[in-house]
């Protein structure tokens, strides 16, 4: 096991110094929106831009190779389709949204992905490297 990766931790640094374009994708942390509610195009929902707003999920995400590890500062907000631009939302666009829209400002609306799918892999990923520390069965009975 030490010589799998002793040779996978050779081969990254051999890649990394062969090629500068050629990286590990690593986010640290990176700040993603994610509509929630498709809102109807109403006045009262209209950013300063005369663009028709959605309700939206702000938060930051840590990941590398794309496999979300770890989620911080979420929150709701006001987002355009686009999902690059949005806005703060205040107790009263909060109550207006919870009233005509149902909308509810509890919990993380994200996918079970976002919220534990990184954390998953990486736990089996440390079992496995555990796993192979132990001896095997085979190799104590032969030594007896």
């Amino acid at each position: 096991m030490k010589k799998i990766i002793l040779l996978t931790a050779l081969i990254t640094v051999i890649s990394f110094n062969s090629n500068a374009r050629a990286r590990i994708p690593v986010c640290i942390p990176c700040e993603y929106i994610e509509t929630v509610i498709d809102l109807p195009d109403t006045i009262q929902l209209i950013g300063e831009d005369n663009v028709a707003l959605n309700l939206g999920y702000r938060y930051e995400q840590f990941n590398i190779v794309w496999i979300p590890l770890w989620n911080k500062d979420g929150e709701y907000c006001l987002v355009n389709d686009a999902e690059d631009v949005y806005y703060d939302l205040t107790a009263e666009e909060k109550a207006y949204l919870t009233e005509n829209h149902e909308a509810t400002f509890e919990g993380n609306p994200l996918s079970m992905w976002d919220k534990v799918g990184g954390k998953a892999i990486l736990l089996i990923i440390l079992l496995f490297i555990g796993w192979s520390y132990f001896p095997s069965k085979d190799k104590e009975t032969e030594t007896e």
